[in-house]
């Protein structure tokens, strides 16, 4: 076995005073004396079996699922929901009224809903407030709508939270908390249940997607082994993951957040920045990553692929010698957002498409090689099509991302945080519009001024590479 890989396996398995001292993973494979390399370790079926038996027990004959989450906690899940539109499964991880809206066509049956918050902490703002919401509209006749997935040490604050009286399940199957929200797809029930949901609750079918992606596990390693050393000496991390016939915005989400929270902001001179793509452009300044195995099921291949670039991850890191499993930047925002309130906000200056292309030409600077506009709002995908094709004719030679917030702020944000060759742009609604079906209930319009709160925060801790405006929509909601 090749010394990175059996390092890493070693980290895996051990307190970290235990380690080898010699071994790098030892350094960079812990949050602080937290172990966060669980991921490594295959869970056994029998131990998935009992988990999901236990949220079959809670979910009953419900057929519709609406998970809530932030970063990690929901990208996963959006993947499969994206290759199997029909299973009954919704992603909500936006503040934005609109985001409610278009899901309320699904959920007028509460008998046949169940509602899946999920946060490590517990306490994750934007989490506890969409739970808010569904908690709110049913009230007290809502306590069998709802299954909380969490970690064990979580539980006392989703009681402080005011979830006592709800289910909860961990979100480890060996009901540990040695994995970090990036990594949680796909060994945890963040992905495990919605796969099982995906394919019927079938344990059979599921047991063959499980055990043929097991058979791959060393092949996938050394993959990503020979991958990580082309690339040891390379000082830009600029990748280009390869995902010919596997492309979602879900599972992009998921790659973005796994490179810039886990490189990014993390090792001085080291630029981070990730391109998700069907197939490699020989002429841009991105390096091909692609895991080159053949597999014909498209779950097998999702999960085979996450664990690839997982592992691609931490053999980069243990070459560049970066800590790849914490995101100390992020704190920076965090406290930003403590310290300010509603009163804080000021009126945003409102721009159209054009107004913000003109205000970008004049803040943007010639090591600005990357352009990132960051929509704090639920956008049809036309806005974001329309947005990036904008922005691309007006600002050739250099290279366009279009992402959501606050979704962003979970994988993003900590390569943003040090980022020296990109410039974010950050857009709030004019009016957010459109919950009519949740008029009546006064945790909206918190939700709205948290968005907007969310934006501003990120603002004052990157201000000198951003500006902040609301982007001017019609009464459709589009530009």
């Amino acid at each position: 076995m090749k010394k990175e890989i059996s390092c890493l396996l070693e980290a895996a398995t051990k307190g970290r005073k235990q380690i080898n001292t010699k071994n790098i993973f030892r350094n960079i494979g812990f949050d602080g004396d937290n172990p966060r390399l669980g991921w490594v370790n295959i869970p056994s079926w029998e131990a998935i079996k009992k988990a999901l038996t236990g949220c079959l027990d809670i979910i009953g004959d419900r057929d519709r699922f609406v998970f809530i989450g932030m970063g990690g906690s929901i990208n996963g899940i959006k993947t499969i929901a994206e290759f199997n539109p029909k299973s009954g499964i919704y992603c909500l991880d936006s503040l934005d009224p609109r985001a409610l809206r278009n899901l309320r066509y699904h959920i007028k049956e509460q008998k046949k809903v169940m509602v899946i918050p999920i946060s490590k902490s517990g306490t994750t703002k934007e989490t506890q407030l969409l739970a808010g919401v569904f908690k709110g509209l049913w009230g007290k006749k809502s306590v069998d709508n709802f299954l909380w997935l969490t970690d064990p040490s979580s539980s006392a604050k989703l009681d402080r939270e005011g979830w006592s009286r709800f289910h909860r399940l961990y979100i480890q199957v060996d009901k540990k908390s040695d994995i970090g929200g990036r990594f949680s797809s796909p060994h945890t029930l963040i992905f495990l249940l919605p796969l099982f949901i995906a394919l019927r609750r079938r344990f059979g079918r599921l047991k063959a997607v499980y055990d043929e992606y097991c058979g791959l596990r060393e092949k996938i390693a050394e993959s990503a082994l020979l991958t990580a050393r082309k690339y040891e000496r390379v000082n830009k991390a600029y990748f280009s993951i390869i995902l010919k016939g596997l492309l979602s915005e879900g599972f992009r989400t998921w790659i973005t957040q796994l490179f810039q929270e886990s490189l990014g902001s993390k090792k001085k001179g080291l630029a981070v920045k990730t391109l998700v793509a069907a197939k490699h452009n020989k002429h841009n300044i991105f390096r091909p990553v692609s895991l080159g195995l053949k597999i014909e099921d498209p779950f097998v291949r999702i999960m085979s692929e996450m664990y690839y670039l997982q592992n691609f991850v931490a053999l980069y890191a243990y070459h560049k010698k970066i800590n790849f499993v914490n995101q100390p930047c992020v704190e920076e925002y965090k406290a930003t957002m403590r310290s300010i309130t509603f009163k804080d906000l000021k009126k945003m200056e409102v721009l159209d498409l054009t107004e913000v292309v003109d205000e970008a030409r004049k803040r943007i600077k010639p090591n600005h090689k990357f352009i990132e506009i960051i929509l704090y709002l639920y956008p049809a995908k036309s806005m974001i099509s329309k947005v990036e094709s904008v922005f691309k004719k007006h600002f050739r030679g250099r290279h366009i991302f279009v992402f959501v917030g606050s979704d962003w702020n979970h994988h993003s944000y900590q390569a943003a945080y040090g980022s020296k060759d990109t410039f974010f742009i950050l857009l709030t609604r004019d009016k957010y519009a459109g919950a009519h079906f949740y008029a009546n209930y006064e945790g909206i319009s918190n939700n709205i001024n948290t968005l907007k709160l969310i934006s501003y925060a990120t603002y004052l801790t990157i201000k000198k590479k951003s500006f902040l405006a609301a982007i001017k929509t019609n009464s459709k909601g589009e530009l």
